[in-house]
């Protein structure tokens, strides 16, 4: 196992403006990046943290590498150390919640791995990375988007129900676990609130159509009833007219029924002079 002693790395960088700074415009603002890709970069990790932003990336592409162990426990110390919101902010932003969702994966199955766990010393240093990515987490802030696209608070609640070795660690990821339910539940409440809203809309557009339905069929209603009583009014007129021209029909034919009477009557009259 190579010798990482962070005490002498923390002497090593104590002058943190000359050796981590970058305030002269016209030096290379990424040789510590650089250095920290550098396989020796057990020498140039920041014990104070990240303070710059212009570390975050390169910082992330050196935890994306297949790190020993024992790079990680150094890598685990940086991130605990790191408070900086502006650099937090951007840690998130160029996915590091994915990368520290990769990290608790592999230690789970270390951690599984009883062959591991045959010396209490690789214990001690999977639960410290374990702990210094849980303070680092505590630091973020996680938004629901970071929650769905990384995973991360799956994976911190495996920790939060299952890991009895150390109670600190457990008792962090139930803390975590509930900060992240808190943002997921005020999320569904206001998609509640936004769905009651959109279906009380909805609702009342719905009964302002069925309103105007029965405001038109009582409209026809009416107009229909008042075009049924036109109608009866002409057909009175006409069942009268009819009666009228029957009655006059009647009225002349009884007329030429007395006039034929008469006729007759006098033609028999003249008849019967005539022969007297």
């Amino acid at each position: 196992m190579e010798n990482f002693n962070t005490i002498e790395n923390i002497n090593n960088t104590l002058e943190l403006d000359d050796q981590f700074k970058i305030t002269n415009q016209n030096s290379n603002q990424n040789s510590l990046a650089n250095k920290i890709l550098n396989q020796n970069y057990s020498n140039t990790l920041l014990p104070y943290g990240l303070l710059d932003t212009k570390l975050v990336q390169n910082f992330l592409l050196l935890m994306r590498k297949d790190l020993k162990i024992e790079n990680k426990l150094e890598v685990s110390i940086t991130l605990n150390k790191t408070n900086n919101p502006a650099v937090l902010e951007l840690f998130l932003e160029f996915e590091g919640a994915k990368i520290l969702t990769n990290w608790l994966s592999e230690l789970k199955e270390k951690i599984n791995d009883q062959n591991h766990l045959s010396l209490s010393k690789m214990q001690n240093i999977f639960d410290t990375i374990l702990l210094n990515i849980l303070i680092f987490c505590e630091r973020l802030k996680i938004s629901l988007h970071d929650l769905k696209y990384s995973k991360i608070g799956k994976m911190v609640n495996n920790f939060a129900k299952s890991y009895t070795n150390n109670k600190e660690i457990q008792q962090k990821s139930i803390n975590l676990v509930k900060k992240w339910k808190k943002i997921v539940d005020e999320k569904k409440e206001k998609d509640k609130e936004r769905n009651s809203i959109s279906n009380e809309k909805e609702r009342e557009r719905e009964r302002e159509k069925s309103e105007n339905l029965l405001s038109k069929k009582k409209h026809n209603e009416i107009n229909s009833s008042g075009n049924g009583n036109g109608s009866d009014k002409n057909n009175k007129k006409y069942i009268i007219y009819i009666l009228f021209l029957l009655l006059n029909f009647i009225f002349i034919f009884i007329n030429s029924m007395n006039m034929n009477r008469e006729i007759n009557t006098n033609f028999h009259i003249i008849n019967m002079l005539k022969l007297s």
